[in-house]
């Protein structure tokens, strides 16, 4: 089986929509070599094998998983059926190991607090099986500190939503909370946590 190169680590990608985020999931995952992505909107990931059934995925997924794989699930149910395709995919994702798990309009699992165990069981135990896992929203809405503590990589477009700034100036430190606010169309933040130690710039990727 093939193995991930670095330690698995979770990365967060807020931003409302039009702001970039999806341009900069892109360029995070472009060499990805074993790769699921859950397109909520069914129209942002196509660079993969996609699907619209999970029977099918998990029939297709069974086949490859010992070597490369991009599989996109585009699900087709409403909140409640996604919420549970998840919880699905958490556990095969578990069982493979070695991955990239990448869902966007993360705040779906988080509508009441209450993500899915399976979720949870993967996030807090995902450095074992090697998995790691790119979460993206619009807004930190909802999101716990037992699990936002986990992320050691942040990106976030500009915001200036009171709540919002709050939650980042707790997270991140007053100084990157500021530069939030002041952030021009396409720019971000880069947070990252590393060796103890907390950095962040400014950047701004070129469209895929």
């Amino acid at each position: 089986m093939a193995t991930m190169q670095n330690e698995a680590i979770i990365k967060l990608v807020f931003g409302m929509r039009g702001c970039g985020k999806t341009v900069k999931v892109r360029n995070l995952i472009k060499d990805t070599k074993r790769l699921l992505v859950v397109d909520k909107k069914g129209c942002d990931y196509f660079d993969g094998v996609c699907f619209h059934s999970l029977i099918e995925l998990r029939k297709f997924w069974e086949n490859v998983y010992c070597g490369d794989f991009r599989l996109i699930y585009k699900p087709p149910g409403d909140e409640s059926e996604i919420r549970e395709d998840i919880a699905k995919l958490c556990t095969f994702a578990e069982e493979i190991g070695n991955l990239t798990l990448v869902i966007e309009e993360l705040n779906i699992i988080f509508y009441d607090k209450r993500p899915p165990a399976e979720f949870n069981r993967m996030i807090f135990s995902g450095r074992e099986p090697g998995i790691e896992f790119v979460g993206v929203a619009q807004r930190p809405f909802g999101f716990g500190r037992n699990f936002t503590s986990q992320a050691k990589e942040f990106y976030v477009f500009y915001n200036r939503e009171p709540g919002d700034v709050r939650f980042f100036k707790q997270n991140l430190g007053s100084e990157a909370a500021l530069e939030i606010c002041t952030l021009e169309q396409y720019q971000y933040l880069k947070w990252i946590y590393a060796d103890g130690v907390q950095n962040y710039e400014i950047c701004k990727d070129e469209m895929l």
